[in-house]
Parts: C-alpha cells; structure tokens; sequence
C-alpha cells in the first residue's frame, strides 16, 4: 500500500506533467513571427523540465526501482532512463545561438 507523502510525490508530478504539457501547448500556439516569445517560453520550459526530471531522477525513479517487480515495471524504469536522455540531447539541442552574421568575410554588406 502507498503512503500518504508518496501518494503526494505522485500527484505532485502529474501535476507538474500539466503544467509542462501546458507550456508545449504555449509554443504551438506562437507562430514563426513570435521569435522573442518562443525563446522566452523554451527557457522557461527549459528551466521546468530540468526540475522536473531532477525529482525524478532523485526521488521517484530510484523509488520505483526498488519497487519493480514485475518485468514490465523494470521496462518501464529503463524506458523512463531512455527518455529522460532524450530530453537532456533535446535540450541542449535547443540552447539559443548567437545569430548568424549577414555579413560575407570577403565582401561585408552589414
């Protein structure tokens, strides 16, 4: 049976799979022309999922680790390690760059 605080660790991360989900939904809402807030909603989402994937990693996962049982459960905690990687290359994939110079080394027009 579970206990109260982690029913509460559960909830929490659902919760926060919402939230994230909801600031997904805030990109795709932005067209192409909304530069500044794309890059201002990915830094915040940057920042959230970050968190988010440190109390998992720290908390849940080793829990649930312990936990698993059956075959499928220990799947799904490897399954889980494979996302959570995915999301780390996704991430820094995603860094804002500098832009790119307008100007040709052999002939600046900027």
């Amino acid at each position: 049976m579970s206990t109260p605080k982690a029913l509460d660790a559960i909830q929490f991360l659902k919760q926060d799979h919402t939230v994230l989900r909801g600031m997904l939904k805030e990109i795709e809402r932005t067209t192409e022309r909304a530069a500044n807030a794309r890059t201002e909603i990915l830094a915040r989402l940057g920042s959230a999922v970050r968190a988010h994937a440190k109390v998992e990693e720290e908390l849940f996962y080793p829990a649930f680790a312990k936990a698993a049982k059956s075959r499928d459960d220990k799947m799904a905690y490897f399954e889980a390690g494979e996302e959570h990687a995915l999301v780390d290359l996704i991430l820094l994939s995603s860094r804002p760059r500098r832009q790119p110079m307008s100007c040709s080394a052999r002939r600046p027009r900027c």
